[in-house]
């Protein structure tokens, strides 16, 4: 059989791509299981029968998730991670093994998901593009098929369309506001709502949380006579310090305690996630023995989370992150004080329409001496002279730049810390899509 060429196989994918998005753009939700479950299940239901760990929350999320999958990989187990957004490329969303699928495996189910589309009964929604993405991640890991399954949830969690599983574990990392016109305008109205991940038979793993989200999940677990294990109780980091390129922490799971560990990331939430991460696996796999020391620590040698918290130069320093809600920016300016303490930077800034810029803002301009204030190429991008106004009136003594696009901002952030000395950087913090431009910028210099 004749190989399709690369430039043929892109085009594919592209178009439909494209398809998919006209028919439904990807902001667009369906606040319901119903009409995926029949697509699903015309499909065969491949989301069955494959061993899933599913990851919910506000932050911490993807990082999570990425960790679990590189650590069942490091365990010998072939592993399938789904997470979202992408910052560039969209195959950055179903990888197996950590390798993103040629563009012609995902060409090929994104137009057999389109067609089992038009077989659906008048009256049942067509898949959003989220939901589409989800079909064929669960397609994809069944036809390998993988071992595990790792799945980011993408938001809430009663709905979303990775909670078609029954999960080994569900991990909760710390639930914060965010999404409020979805997932309700209380964090206990939100805490239910992603709590829905955890399902009969499921281990739940929470991370630590506010006493009334923490009473929320164990309720949940209550009802469905689930095993909740606690950040602080049943499993926690400590002796945590920040190291050159990362840090170095014990941790303790139910299974066994690792002593020194090096983590290559930014943040001592980063720890977090990896400890819900060791756990998770540790208890979902129900081995009789936990993973060793040297199992974890090639792990965590190997595993990554791009766009969070993420150093893309040294001269000057750029840092990158995607804190796109409030609990984020404060978790992003903790780590910079934790780890570049005598820093202070440039901040390059844009972020979705939907979201609380104020409360972003509020956090990260106590790191930084100026503001760049740009747009992504997203149409739910926020408007620039709105950011504008809204960083002159409440911070009216911080320097405000505009910039057209976000080549325009980096560049001029960097000649901005440049000329104020060795200690001022660059953070590059706001939407997903910033970060992710902002990477490509770096790659093109």
């Amino acid at each position: 059989m004749t190989s399709v060429r690369s430039s043929d196989a892109s085009s594919r994918l592209n178009l439909a791509l494209t398809e998919l998005t006209s028919k439904a753009p990807e902001h667009r939700v369906n606040p319901s299981l119903e009409s995926f479950k029949q697509l699903l299940n015309v499909m065969g239901d491949p989301q069955l029968g494959v061993p899933t760990i599913i990851v919910g929350g506000t932050n911490g999320k993807t990082s999570t998730a990425r960790a679990i999958a590189t650590l069942g990989q490091t365990l010998g187990y072939l592993t399938g991670l789904f997470t979202s957004p992408h910052l560039f490329d969209v195959r950055e969303r179903i990888l197996v093994d950590s390798k993103m699928i040629p563009p012609i495996r995902l060409a090929d189910s994104l137009e057999r998901i389109d067609a089992y589309a038009d077989l659906l009964p008048p009256g049942v929604d067509r898949p959003t593009y989220f939901e589409t993405l989800t079909a064929a991640a669960f397609e994809i890991f069944a036809d390998e098929p993988v071992d595990l399954s790792v799945l980011e949830v993408g938001m809430g969690g009663k709905w979303d369309a990775t909670n078609v599983t029954t999960p080994l574990a569900a991990c909760l990392m710390p639930i914060s506001l965010d999404h409020m016109e979805y997932l309700g305008d209380t964090v206990e109205k939100i805490a239910t709502d992603k709590a829905q991940i955890i399902r009969p038979s499921s281990i739940a793993i929470s991370a630590s949380q506010l006493p009334s989200v923490i009473e929320v999940i164990a309720n949940r677990c209550k009802e469905l006579a689930c095993e909740l294990l606690q950040e602080g109780l049943d499993f926690e980091v400590t002796n945590w310090r920040p190291a050159v390129g990362g840090q170095i922490f014990d941790l303790r799971t139910p299974l066994t305690q690792y002593r020194e560990l090096f983590l290559p990331m930014f943040g001592a939430h980063q720890a977090t996630n990896v400890a819900v991460a060791v756990t998770a696996l540790s208890v979902a796999l129900r081995a009789e023995e936990a993973p060793s020391q040297s199992q974890v620590e090639d792990a965590l040698a190997q595993t990554s989370s791009p766009g969070r918290l993420e150093v893309l130069s040294r001269e000057p320093l750029v840092i990158v992150d995607a804190c796109h809600n409030p609990g984020g920016a404060e978790v992003t300016v903790r780590a910079l004080r934790e780890n570049f303490l005598d820093h202070e930077f440039v901040l390059v800034f844009a972020v979705m329409k939907d979201k609380d810029a104020l409360a972003i803002l509020e956090h990260l301009t106590s790191v930084s001496t100026c503001v760049v204030v740009t747009s992504t190429n997203s149409p739910r991008s926020g408007s620039i002279d709105e950011l504008k106004a809204l960083l002159s009136t409440n911070f009216p003594k911080l320097e405000v730049h505009l910039a057209a696009d976000v080549t325009q901002a980096c560049d001029k952030a960097c000649d901005l810390a440049t000329s104020q000395g060795s200690r001022t950087g660059v953070l590059v913090a706001g939407s997903v899509a910033l970060v992710g431009a902002a990477r490509g910028w770096v790659q093109s210099v």
